[in-house]
């Protein structure tokens, strides 16, 4: 395969024709990562990723981290950050009476750590 022969999954903004483009983006891990996008028109918008984590409790707490970049760049820094997935979508559990209870929270905590490494295998400086 030769380069630009991928095609982007990036969204378009506001039904624009146009396909954007990266602006800044954040990769904590698999299926972790925020894309700030950007078209000709100078609209932005973002395309976020949390593996287990719903898209609308990912978007609470980042309105509670002052937006999406915000609340990635405190994961990279290694603070813990708990989201409720019960934020935007119901949730509920099968009890072993057959019975159906609604979840007033179900939290899922996410961190990222990383290993002090050697930056000279990887980069040429």
């Amino acid at each position: 395969m030769k380069m630009g022969q991928f095609h982007s999954d990036f969204p378009k903004i506001n039904d624009h024709k146009e396909v954007p483009i990266s602006k800044h983006s954040i990769f904590l891990g698999k299926k972790l990562y925020v894309d700030e996008l950007i078209d000709s028109t100078g609209e932005v918008d973002y395309m976020v990723r949390g593996k287990g984590l719903t898209q609308e409790c990912i978007k609470h707490e980042a309105k509670k981290c002052g937006g999406y970049i915000n609340l990635y760049e405190k994961m990279f820094k290694g603070d813990k950050v708990v989201f409720d997935l019960t934020n935007g979508s119901p949730s509920f559990t099968l009890n072993k009476d057959m019975t159906i209870s609604t979840n007033n929270e179900f939290k899922r905590e996410a961190k990222t750590t990383y290993e002090e490494g050697d930056d000279s295998k990887y980069f040429e400086y």
